[in-house]
Protein backbone atom coordinates (compact mmCIF):
# COMPACT_ATOMS: atom_id res chain seq x y z
CA UNK A 1 0.00 0.00 0.00
CA UNK A 2 2.90 2.86 -0.88
CA UNK A 3 1.90 6.39 -1.53
CA UNK A 4 -1.64 6.88 0.19
CA UNK A 5 -1.89 9.33 2.76
CA UNK A 6 -2.03 8.67 6.24
CA UNK A 7 -5.38 9.95 6.29
CA UNK A 8 -6.33 7.13 4.31
CA UNK A 9 -4.92 4.52 6.14
CA UNK A 10 -6.00 6.01 9.51
CA UNK A 11 -9.60 3.20 9.69
CA UNK A 12 -6.86 0.45 9.49
CA UNK A 13 -4.66 1.87 11.55
CA UNK A 14 -3.57 -0.20 13.95
CA UNK A 15 -4.32 -3.94 12.55
CA UNK A 16 -3.77 -5.70 9.12
CA UNK A 17 -4.80 -9.46 8.82
CA UNK A 18 -1.80 -10.26 10.00
CA UNK A 19 0.17 -7.87 11.79
CA UNK A 20 -0.68 -4.88 14.85
CA UNK A 21 1.50 -1.69 13.75
CA UNK A 22 2.58 0.26 16.43
CA UNK A 23 3.64 3.84 16.76
CA UNK A 24 7.08 4.98 18.15
CA UNK A 25 5.67 5.98 21.24
CA UNK A 26 4.10 3.03 21.07
CA UNK A 27 6.89 0.47 19.85
CA UNK A 28 8.93 2.22 22.66
CA UNK A 29 6.49 1.11 24.73
CA UNK A 30 6.55 -2.44 23.88
CA UNK A 31 10.60 -2.35 23.84
CA UNK A 32 10.76 -1.26 27.38
CA UNK A 33 7.93 -4.45 27.76
CA UNK A 34 10.04 -6.98 26.35
CA UNK A 35 13.44 -5.94 28.38
CA UNK A 36 11.43 -5.98 31.29
CA UNK A 37 10.35 -10.05 30.78
CA UNK A 38 13.48 -10.69 29.72
CA UNK A 39 15.36 -9.85 33.16
CA UNK A 40 12.14 -10.62 35.19
CA UNK A 41 12.91 -14.16 33.48
CA UNK A 42 16.36 -14.32 33.92
CA UNK A 43 15.92 -13.16 37.58
CA UNK A 44 13.75 -15.99 38.22
CA UNK A 45 16.42 -18.71 37.12
CA UNK A 46 14.37 -19.29 33.61
CA UNK A 47 16.26 -19.64 30.20
CA UNK A 48 13.41 -17.40 28.27
CA UNK A 49 15.05 -14.54 26.51
CA UNK A 50 12.63 -11.48 24.92
CA UNK A 51 14.81 -10.36 21.92
CA UNK A 52 12.59 -8.65 19.33
CA UNK A 53 13.11 -8.10 15.75
CA UNK A 54 11.76 -4.09 14.69
CA UNK A 55 10.36 -4.61 11.14
CA UNK A 56 9.45 -1.40 9.34
CA UNK A 57 9.82 0.69 5.84
CA UNK A 58 13.58 2.18 5.56
CA UNK A 59 14.27 5.27 6.92
CA UNK A 60 11.22 5.04 9.37
CA UNK A 61 13.21 5.48 12.80
CA UNK A 62 13.17 1.91 13.64
CA UNK A 63 17.03 2.23 15.31
CA UNK A 64 16.19 5.70 16.62
CA UNK A 65 13.10 3.88 18.57
CA UNK A 66 15.87 1.32 20.38
CA UNK A 67 18.24 4.06 21.01
CA UNK A 68 15.15 6.10 22.77
CA UNK A 69 14.83 2.78 24.73
CA UNK A 70 18.71 3.16 25.63
CA UNK A 71 18.04 6.44 26.96
CA UNK A 72 15.02 5.66 28.75
CA UNK A 73 16.67 2.40 30.67
CA UNK A 74 19.87 4.85 31.23
CA UNK A 75 17.25 6.62 33.86
CA UNK A 76 17.30 3.68 35.85
CA UNK A 77 21.30 3.41 36.81
CA UNK A 78 22.12 7.51 37.28
CA UNK A 79 21.71 6.89 40.61
CA UNK A 80 23.75 3.81 41.06
CA UNK A 81 26.63 5.11 38.48
CA UNK A 82 26.68 2.67 36.76
CA UNK A 83 27.59 2.95 33.43
CA UNK A 84 24.76 3.04 30.65
CA UNK A 85 25.45 2.66 26.91
CA UNK A 86 23.99 1.88 23.24
CA UNK A 87 25.41 -0.18 20.48
CA UNK A 88 24.20 -0.24 17.25
CA UNK A 89 25.73 -2.53 14.89
CA UNK A 90 25.33 -2.04 10.75
CA UNK A 91 25.59 -5.25 9.73
CA UNK A 92 25.41 -5.11 5.63
CA UNK A 93 28.68 -3.50 5.85
CA UNK A 94 30.22 -5.80 8.74
CA UNK A 95 32.14 -9.11 8.62
CA UNK A 96 31.97 -11.88 10.70
CA UNK A 97 35.30 -11.40 12.94
CA UNK A 98 33.53 -8.18 13.89
CA UNK A 99 30.44 -9.77 15.70
CA UNK A 100 32.54 -12.92 17.32
CA UNK A 101 35.92 -11.85 17.44
CA UNK A 102 39.09 -12.34 16.03
CA UNK A 103 40.31 -15.87 15.96
CA UNK A 104 43.70 -16.46 18.06
CA UNK A 105 45.18 -19.92 18.52
CA UNK A 106 45.57 -21.13 21.95
CA UNK A 107 48.52 -23.93 21.59
CA UNK A 108 48.55 -24.73 25.43
CA UNK A 109 44.83 -25.99 25.38
CA UNK A 110 45.13 -27.11 21.31
CA UNK A 111 42.02 -24.78 20.34
CA UNK A 112 41.11 -21.12 18.85
CA UNK A 113 39.74 -18.51 21.08
CA UNK A 114 38.24 -15.27 19.60
CA UNK A 115 39.24 -11.84 20.92
CA UNK A 116 35.95 -10.02 20.56
CA UNK A 117 36.00 -6.40 19.52
CA UNK A 118 36.14 -3.29 21.79
CA UNK A 119 32.94 -2.13 20.36
CA UNK A 120 30.96 -5.05 21.43
CA UNK A 121 29.15 -5.08 24.99
CA UNK A 122 30.67 -8.35 25.81
CA UNK A 123 31.61 -9.79 28.95
CA UNK A 124 33.74 -13.13 29.18
CA UNK A 125 37.23 -14.90 30.05
CA UNK A 126 39.21 -13.41 27.95
CA UNK A 127 38.91 -9.59 27.93
CA UNK A 128 37.98 -8.59 31.49
CA UNK A 129 35.64 -5.25 31.86
CA UNK A 130 35.96 -3.53 34.65
CA UNK A 131 32.27 -1.84 33.81
CA UNK A 132 29.77 -4.32 33.34
CA UNK A 133 28.18 -2.95 30.26
CA UNK A 134 23.79 -1.92 30.63
CA UNK A 135 21.79 -0.44 27.90
CA UNK A 136 20.64 -1.57 24.39
CA UNK A 137 22.56 -3.70 21.86
CA UNK A 138 20.54 -3.01 18.02
CA UNK A 139 21.44 -5.39 15.82
CA UNK A 140 20.53 -2.95 12.43
CA UNK A 141 19.08 -4.30 8.67
CA UNK A 142 19.74 -8.09 9.79
CA UNK A 143 18.22 -9.35 6.75
CA UNK A 144 20.02 -7.60 4.62
CA UNK A 145 23.60 -8.82 6.29
CA UNK A 146 25.98 -11.68 4.05
CA UNK A 147 25.19 -14.59 4.99
CA UNK A 148 27.76 -15.60 7.42
CA UNK A 149 27.21 -12.30 9.43
CA UNK A 150 23.39 -13.06 9.92
CA UNK A 151 24.44 -16.37 11.10
CA UNK A 152 26.04 -14.69 13.71
CA UNK A 153 23.82 -12.53 14.28
CA UNK A 154 20.90 -14.59 14.86
CA UNK A 155 23.37 -16.43 17.45
CA UNK A 156 23.96 -13.04 19.10
CA UNK A 157 20.27 -12.42 19.09
CA UNK A 158 18.60 -15.45 20.26
CA UNK A 159 21.71 -16.80 22.50
CA UNK A 160 23.57 -13.95 23.25
CA UNK A 161 26.80 -15.64 22.88
CA UNK A 162 28.92 -15.95 20.12
CA UNK A 163 32.73 -17.84 19.61
CA UNK A 164 32.30 -17.72 23.26
CA UNK A 165 32.14 -13.86 23.16
CA UNK A 166 28.79 -13.25 26.04
CA UNK A 167 27.17 -9.95 25.68
CA UNK A 168 26.26 -8.97 29.21
CA UNK A 169 23.03 -10.26 30.84
CA UNK A 170 22.72 -6.31 31.63
CA UNK A 171 22.10 -5.41 27.87
CA UNK A 172 19.26 -5.75 25.92
CA UNK A 173 19.46 -7.53 22.21
CA UNK A 174 17.26 -6.36 19.51
CA UNK A 175 17.42 -6.36 15.60
CA UNK A 176 16.00 -3.97 13.08
CA UNK A 177 14.15 -5.06 9.68
CA UNK A 178 12.93 -3.83 6.32
CA UNK A 179 11.65 -6.87 5.33
CA UNK A 180 9.24 -7.18 2.05
CA UNK A 181 9.71 -3.41 1.73
CA UNK A 182 13.41 -3.53 0.30
CA UNK A 183 12.83 -7.10 -1.07
CA UNK A 184 15.69 -6.73 -3.46
CA UNK A 185 18.23 -6.94 -1.08
CA UNK A 186 16.95 -8.77 1.90
CA UNK A 187 16.92 -12.68 2.36
CA UNK A 188 14.62 -14.17 5.08
CA UNK A 189 15.71 -14.93 8.56
CA UNK A 190 14.46 -18.29 8.92
CA UNK A 191 12.32 -20.46 11.35
CA UNK A 192 13.83 -20.14 14.29
CA UNK A 193 12.98 -16.70 14.41
CA UNK A 194 9.25 -17.70 13.89
CA UNK A 195 8.89 -18.51 18.28
CA UNK A 196 12.15 -16.90 19.47
CA UNK A 197 11.64 -13.83 18.53
CA UNK A 198 9.01 -10.97 19.34
CA UNK A 199 8.45 -8.96 16.13
CA UNK A 200 7.21 -5.33 16.22
CA UNK A 201 5.50 -3.73 12.91
CA UNK A 202 6.42 -0.01 13.16
CA UNK A 203 4.38 2.22 11.20
CA UNK A 204 4.15 6.17 11.42
CA UNK A 205 0.58 7.08 12.77
CA UNK A 206 -1.39 10.46 12.77
CA UNK A 207 1.39 13.23 14.51
CA UNK A 208 4.23 12.09 13.14
CA UNK A 209 5.79 15.30 12.35
CA UNK A 210 6.01 16.46 15.39
CA UNK A 211 9.66 15.51 15.94
CA UNK A 212 10.63 17.94 13.03
CA UNK A 213 9.62 20.83 14.81
CA UNK A 214 8.54 22.85 11.40
CA UNK A 215 4.81 23.67 11.71
CA UNK A 216 5.11 24.26 8.16
CA UNK A 217 5.57 20.49 7.55
CA UNK A 218 2.88 19.10 10.08
CA UNK A 219 0.61 21.37 8.19
CA UNK A 220 0.52 19.10 5.43
CA UNK A 221 1.58 16.11 6.79
CA UNK A 222 -2.26 14.31 6.03
CA UNK A 223 -1.41 14.75 2.54
CA UNK A 224 2.24 13.94 2.36
CA UNK A 225 2.61 10.45 0.54
CA UNK A 226 4.04 8.33 2.63
CA UNK A 227 5.52 5.10 1.51
CA UNK A 228 3.69 2.25 3.44
CA UNK A 229 4.26 -1.82 3.44
CA UNK A 230 2.57 -4.34 4.64
CA UNK A 231 3.94 -6.77 6.34
CA UNK A 232 3.49 -11.02 6.70
CA UNK A 233 3.39 -11.79 10.08
CA UNK A 234 6.60 -14.22 10.77
CA UNK A 235 5.58 -15.24 14.87
CA UNK A 236 4.86 -18.93 15.33
CA UNK A 237 2.13 -20.28 18.01
CA UNK A 238 4.73 -22.81 20.16
CA UNK A 239 5.02 -23.73 23.35
CA UNK A 240 8.23 -22.05 23.46
CA UNK A 241 6.68 -18.93 21.89
CA UNK A 242 3.68 -18.95 24.83
CA UNK A 243 5.99 -19.02 27.23
CA UNK A 244 7.54 -15.68 25.95
CA UNK A 245 4.15 -14.33 26.07
CA UNK A 246 3.52 -15.74 29.84
CA UNK A 247 6.61 -13.41 31.21
CA UNK A 248 5.31 -10.62 28.94
CA UNK A 249 2.17 -10.64 30.90
CA UNK A 250 3.86 -10.90 34.31
CA UNK A 251 5.72 -8.05 33.27
CA UNK A 252 3.52 -5.81 32.52
CA UNK A 253 2.39 -2.77 34.08
CA UNK A 254 0.55 0.25 32.67
CA UNK A 255 0.70 -0.69 29.13
CA UNK A 256 -2.40 0.32 26.92
CA UNK A 257 -4.05 -3.00 25.70
CA UNK A 258 -3.41 -2.39 22.53
CA UNK A 259 0.40 -2.16 22.58
CA UNK A 260 0.22 -5.39 25.00
CA UNK A 261 -2.13 -7.57 22.46
CA UNK A 262 0.38 -6.52 20.04
CA UNK A 263 3.73 -7.53 22.13
CA UNK A 264 1.75 -10.70 22.83
CA UNK A 265 0.97 -11.46 19.28
CA UNK A 266 4.36 -10.41 18.17
CA UNK A 267 5.66 -13.70 19.98
CA UNK A 268 2.86 -15.92 19.31
CA UNK A 269 1.16 -15.23 15.92
CA UNK A 270 -2.26 -12.56 15.89
CA UNK A 271 -5.33 -15.33 16.47
CA UNK A 272 -3.28 -16.42 19.72
CA UNK A 273 -2.29 -13.02 20.65
CA UNK A 274 -5.78 -11.87 20.95
CA UNK A 275 -6.93 -15.10 23.46
CA UNK A 276 -3.80 -14.44 25.57
CA UNK A 277 -3.80 -10.27 25.72
CA UNK A 278 -7.71 -10.82 26.78
CA UNK A 279 -6.80 -13.78 29.21
CA UNK A 280 -4.11 -11.44 30.78
CA UNK A 281 -6.82 -8.50 31.43
CA UNK A 282 -10.09 -10.65 32.15
CA UNK A 283 -11.71 -10.05 35.43
CA UNK A 284 -12.30 -13.85 36.01
CA UNK A 285 -12.43 -17.63 34.46
CA UNK A 286 -14.27 -20.88 34.28
CA UNK A 287 -12.54 -21.89 37.33
CA UNK A 288 -13.34 -18.82 39.40
CA UNK A 289 -16.93 -19.44 39.26
CA UNK A 290 -16.90 -23.43 39.33
CA UNK A 291 -14.85 -22.43 42.91
CA UNK A 292 -16.85 -20.35 44.30
CA UNK A 293 -14.81 -17.49 43.75
CA UNK A 294 -16.57 -13.98 44.33
CA UNK A 295 -16.88 -12.65 40.55
CA UNK A 296 -17.74 -8.79 40.51
CA UNK A 297 -20.73 -8.49 37.94
CA UNK A 298 -20.39 -5.48 37.36
CA UNK A 299 -16.75 -5.31 35.73
CA UNK A 300 -17.76 -8.33 33.94
CA UNK A 301 -17.00 -7.39 29.68
CA UNK A 302 -17.62 -9.03 26.56
CA UNK A 303 -14.24 -10.24 26.66
CA UNK A 304 -14.98 -12.26 29.76
CA UNK A 305 -17.88 -13.60 28.23
CA UNK A 306 -15.60 -14.59 24.96
CA UNK A 307 -13.55 -16.25 26.80
CA UNK A 308 -16.07 -18.26 29.33
CA UNK A 309 -17.19 -19.51 26.35
CA UNK A 310 -13.95 -21.15 24.64
CA UNK A 311 -13.94 -22.28 28.49
CA UNK A 312 -17.32 -24.07 28.34
CA UNK A 313 -16.94 -25.36 24.63
CA UNK A 314 -13.80 -27.20 26.17
CA UNK A 315 -15.40 -28.30 29.00
CA UNK A 316 -15.34 -32.02 29.84
CA UNK A 317 -18.95 -33.99 29.61
CA UNK A 318 -18.70 -36.11 32.78
CA UNK A 319 -18.46 -32.22 34.95
CA UNK A 320 -21.61 -30.97 32.84
CA UNK A 321 -23.86 -31.44 34.73
CA UNK A 322 -22.63 -30.14 38.40
CA UNK A 323 -20.97 -27.20 36.48
CA UNK A 324 -24.90 -26.38 34.82
CA UNK A 325 -26.05 -25.76 38.33
CA UNK A 326 -23.40 -23.49 39.25
CA UNK A 327 -23.02 -21.59 36.11
CA UNK A 328 -27.57 -20.80 36.51
CA UNK A 329 -26.84 -19.57 40.16
CA UNK A 330 -24.13 -17.34 38.76
CA UNK A 331 -25.92 -16.25 35.55
CA UNK A 332 -28.63 -14.82 37.73
CA UNK A 333 -26.39 -12.19 39.77
CA UNK A 334 -25.85 -10.52 36.03
CA UNK A 335 -27.37 -8.34 33.95
CA UNK A 336 -30.30 -9.74 31.16
CA UNK A 337 -27.97 -9.67 28.26
CA UNK A 338 -24.72 -11.64 29.78
CA UNK A 339 -27.59 -13.60 31.60
CA UNK A 340 -28.85 -14.61 28.33
CA UNK A 341 -25.66 -15.77 26.82
CA UNK A 342 -24.75 -17.59 29.43
CA UNK A 343 -28.02 -19.77 29.30
CA UNK A 344 -27.64 -19.68 25.78
CA UNK A 345 -24.25 -21.45 26.14
CA UNK A 346 -25.26 -24.57 28.93
CA UNK A 347 -28.27 -24.91 27.47
CA UNK A 348 -26.91 -26.79 24.23
CA UNK A 349 -25.18 -28.94 27.13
Amino acid sequence: MAGKPLTQLEGNRTMSKQVIYLSHDELTEALRLCYRAEMMATAAGSFVKMPAIIWGDPGIGKTSVARALSKDLSKNFTDQKIKSGFWSISLAIKDVVDLGGHPVPDHENKKMIYFPPGDMPFVNGYVKNPDVPYGVLVLDDIDRAPTDVRNGAMCLLLDRILNGNVVSPNVYVCGTANGESDAGSTSPLGGACGNRVCHLYLRPQKGWSRFLSNKSIESVEDILPIEQTNFRAVAMCTPRSIEMAKWLILARRDETPHVLNATISGCVGISAGQILSKMATRNFSLDDILNGVHVDSDHVTFDDMGLLQKELEKLDNSVRPSAKLILERWAATLNPEFRNIVTSLIVRW
